[in-house]
């Protein structure tokens, strides 16, 4: 009676011990999908288990946005978030790879017949269905587990989308900002002219109302931008993971548009290929196949347990011997089972579809906005900008020689700042058109490769060509003195 006995524990401790964890979803399948995409890597962020580390900080001069991505993924609660989501596809794959505890059932009966000892019976019952489970269990955990990888990859990927469309905006509000405060100056020399005209009887109150006026009107621009800019500061430092103040430098401007855009059937072909998201719900289709195969193979196997049980009789005879339970498949062969399974697996690929559907259109209304914005900035650069410009040189003529007042031409220096602050928003338009498309493509742009390094910088902006910078601020403060000290004031 020994023999069956051991044998039944022999084989329970080897089913046991076969039964190791396969290697757990590793974190550098996240770091070579978001590096292949961004160019940054996110393994920076793997120790980071809780919030008790340092935050990185910007580094020396102007930040990148490389550089903000990076930090990013340094700092930002996201990251750990993401990468807490593989420790727990782990613990899935783990606890599929682990045969369920046994059970031990005791029990003592006492006989109430003089002299009898007390009927004492013992039970170790090992769930063998568990056994016959555990490589689909397994392989079905690890699918789960690569999917969920693709899944924490395409949550980094959208925070750098993120990160770089909010340093886009903070960059194109400081410039408008600066442009706008340079407007405040030049419409406070028109009304300071104004004054003066008007002290000397050369004007009317309501020209010098509207002179007033105007300096109100470009205050209340001047602080909207202001407003606007430490908003997209405030929003980029959150991204960044930043608490409180911190100092930024960012750059002095947007770059100019890329040397040429990509076709649309390209992009289209290459998301296909590269979208994350569209990854991930094909890893989904992947667990839903083997989940359905799963239940149809085993669609007959119910609940088997076996193990050794172990009786005193109140006599003192003693019984050992091994036990097995069988459920038998009569009312139950699974078939509910195939069928939720096999409506996820439908459900799953239609999503799929859904998704590719949605990212095809996606990527024709992003590519379509990037033209269109595209197609602004070369009217203000080549034709908006440089005729308001024109306009400037030729009315500064005709006050010259005392054709037009010197307000007509502080009016049209005030119309060309408005062309610039248009700019300065078809350009921002244009780089969150770009990190749009760049989403929806899911990979970086074949054309990021010529992108642009000349800035749109303001103090080179606001200046004539011909003169240095600053010059052009200069020279009408001057022309504004000289015409107000000049022969044509009356005392």
């Amino acid at each position: 009676m020994k023999f069956p006995l051991l044998l039944v524990c022999a084989a329970l401790v080897a089913l046991g011990g076969c039964a190791t964890a396969p290697p757990s979803p590793s974190s550098d399948h996240v770091d070579e999908l978001v590096t292949s995409r961004t160019g940054v890597s996110p393994h920076v962020a793997q120790p980071r288990a809780t919030a008790e580390f340092t935050l990185a900080v910007p580094p020396a001069g102007p930040l990148g946005v490389n550089d903000a991505v990076r930090i990013a993924f340094m700092n930002n609660p996201r990251l750990r978030m993401a990468y807490a989501r593989l420790g727990i596809a782990a613990a899935d794959v783990f606890d599929a790879s682990r045969l369920s505890n046994p059970s031990l059932s005791l029990g003592a009966l006492d006989s109430d017949a003089g002299g009898a000892m007390m009927r004492i019976s013992a039970a170790l019952v090992q769930n063998l269905s568990d056994a016959l489970l555990l490589p689909a269990r397994r392989e079905l955990a690890t699918a789960a587990a690569r999917q969920r990888a693709i899944e924490v990859a395409a949550d980094l990927w959208n925070l750098a989308q993120d990160v770089g469309a909010a340093h886009v905006t903070a960059v194109g509000a400081n410039q408008r900002a600066a442009l706008r405060a340079l407007a405040v100056r030049a419409t406070g020399l028109a009304a300071e002219l104004a004054r003066r005209y008007f002290a000397a009887g050369n004007i009317n109150r309501l020209e010098l109302t509207l002179a007033e006026a105007a300096v109100s009107e470009a205050e209340l621009n001047a602080a909207m931008a202001v407003a606007d800019a430490n908003a997209a500061r405030i929003r980029l430092q959150q991204l960044l993971g930043f608490h409180g103040e911190q100092q930024l430098e960012l750059p002095a401007g947007l770059l100019l548009p890329v040397a040429s855009e990509d076709e649309l059937p390209a992009l289209r072909a290459l998301a296909m290929h590269e979208s994350l998201d569209l990854k991930a719900a094909a890893a989904a289709v992947t667990v839903g196949a083997s989940a359905l195969d799963m239940n149809r193979r085993y669609r007959y196997l119910g609940s088997i347990t076996g193990g050794v049980e172990f009786e005193r009789e109140s006599d003192g005879e003693k019984l050992v011997g091994p036990t097995l339970n069988l459920e038998l498949p009569l009312f139950n062969q699974g078939q509910g089972r195939i069928a939720r399974a096999d409506a996820s697996l439908a459900q799953r690929q239609a999503r799929v579809d859904e998704l590719a559907l949605a990212i095809e259109h996606d990527i024709a209304v992003a590519h379509t906005r990037v033209l269109a914005a595209r197609e602004r900035v070369e009217i203000f650069r080549q034709r908006f900008v440089p005729a308001r410009r024109d306009i400037v040189l030729r009315t500064q003529e005709m006050q010259n020689f005392q054709i037009v007042s010197p307000f007509e031409s502080l009016r049209a220096k005030s119309a060309e700042y408005d062309a610039y602050d248009g700019y300065i928003n078809a350009l921002r338009d244009y780089w969150l058109a770009r990190t749009a498309l760049t989403r929806a493509v899911g990979t970086a742009l074949p054309s990021s490769a010529q992108a642009s390094t000349v800035q749109l910088d303001t103090a080179n902006l606001t200046t004539a060509p011909g003169e240095a910078s600053g010059a052009g601020a200069r020279t009408h403060d001057n022309n504004a003195h000289e015409h107000a000290h000049g022969s044509g004031a009356r005392p």
